[in-house]
């Protein structure tokens, strides 16, 4: 299940240790940003793994459709843009 990932300010103090330990344990990812900018995604390491276990370019275009309308993400987008 993904989720809005949670900021992190990147600063000399951040403990990027805590921050991994973070995601592991609440399934949450984390955009690190420096002065507003993102600049990296942490996300749980079984996310990762279900991202990269086919690649896009090998699924059909069926296959690629009916994943990611399951995709809570892209039903919300939808949702937004069917309200304009």
């Amino acid at each position: 299940m993904t989720r809005e990932p949670r900021r992190v300010a990147l600063e000399g103090d951040t403990d990027l240790r805590r921050v991994v330990e973070e995601v592991c344990a609440d399934k949450t990812p984390r955009l690190i940003e420096r002065d507003g900018k993102p600049l990296a995604v942490v996300i749980p390491a079984e996310e990762y793994a279900d991202i990269m276990a086919v690649p896009p370019s090998v699924r059909s275009p069926r296959d690629f459709y009916q994943e990611a309308t399951r995709s809570e993400d892209i039903r919300r987008i939808l949702r937004r843009l069917a309200s304009e």
